[in-house]
């Protein structure tokens, strides 16, 4: 699985080993799940933002290598970062941190739930599938009844005790 994250500030090259940019976003088409492309950032001053394809892109690891560019809006996961979730009884259960996808079909799978940094600290942050929700004009609303299974992300040990220093 991967997340935005893993992408953020990635270099892009096209074929001939020019620096297009980096990517800044991803583009999402949230009817079907599923990542499109990824908004690039230009490092020239005078061009706008652009999108790659999935389609156009030929490797990606630390840097990506593409085989075009190309210019049309739609949906970035910036739209729905910061977006409240929403449960049935009205409770917030948090904002959208992040969204995790398919390494092979780059089809959505989840979202990362962020419920305040002392919170994630402390119970670590909460994973909703896609199949849990339904997205509104400004809120997500989680529609799941009892939570029979929850995923988390829990914080690691932030503080190793000497002890247990001198055996790592």
């Amino acid at each position: 699985m991967y997340r935005i994250k893993d992408f953020s500030l990635m270099d892009v090259f096209d074929l001939d080993g020019n620096k297009v940019g980096f990517i800044k976003d991803a583009v999402i088409d949230i009817d079907n799940y599923n990542i499109k492309g990824f908004s690039i950032s230009s490092y020239n001053f005078f061009k706008n933002n652009d999108n790659v394809l999935l389609k156009d892109i030929v490797y990606f690891d630390n840097s990506m290598i593409i085989k075009k560019i190309t210019k049309y809006k739609s949906l970035e996961f910036s739209n729905l970062k910061g977006m409240k979730v929403i449960d049935r009884k009205g409770n917030i259960l948090g904002i959208v941190e992040d969204l995790f996808f398919d390494k092979k079909e780059f089809k959505i799978r989840g979202l990362i739930i962020s419920s305040g940094i002392f919170n994630d600290i402390r119970m670590g942050k909460r994973i909703i599938l896609v199949s849990d929700i339904v997205l509104k004009d400004k809120n997500i609303f989680y529609l799941k009844y009892i939570n029979k299974i929850d995923f988390w992300i829990l914080p690691h040990k932030l503080i190793v005790d000497d002890d247990e220093y001198e055996k790592l």
